[in-house]
């Protein structure tokens, strides 16, 4: 996914106005047949936004299947970036069924090297799905990840 600090305007596949990489998130599992599978490469801020707003919008449509979050520095060859960057997998839900878990939607509060942060519960419960040693970095504008 295409990732930034920008809202496109899409009319039909981005009505609240997400940010870029959710907005692609949610077109493409609008774009897929129920039972279908998406997995995309995104910035960590769609699991660890404090708004759960487009969580919320993808759970409508799809169930989380899996995730993993790449350490700092994966992408750095492929795309140029330091970003943490999680994979994750979702199943587009068939229209009659209810979604299988949504407690990926919310945020919970850690301490990491003594320093508060909130973390996808996904990942709170998971962390074995998290590559590389979690810790406390300066992003590339000077935010803690």
């Amino acid at each position: 996914m295409p990732f930034g600090n920008v809202t496109l305007h899409d009319p039909v596949h981005n009505g609240t106005r997400q940010s870029m990489h959710n907005h692609f998130v949610l077109k493409s599992l609008a774009l897929t047949r129920p039972g279908g599978m998406v997995a995309v490469l995104t910035s960590h801020f769609t699991m660890d936004a404090q708004n759960p707003g487009a969580r919320r919008e993808i759970n409508d449509l799809a169930d989380l299947v899996g995730a993993v979050r790449l350490p700092t520095g994966a992408r750095r060859r492929a795309a140029g970036s330091d970003v943490v960057t999680d994979l994750l997998i979702f199943r587009r839900r068939e229209p009659d069924r209810p979604p299988a878990d949504g407690t990926w939607e919310t945020v919970v509060p850690i301490t990491i090297d003594g320093t508060p942060m909130k973390i996808n519960t996904y990942f709170d419960n998971h962390p074995d799905n998290m590559l590389g040693q979690v810790c406390i970095t300066r992003g590339m504008h000077g935010a803690d990840i």
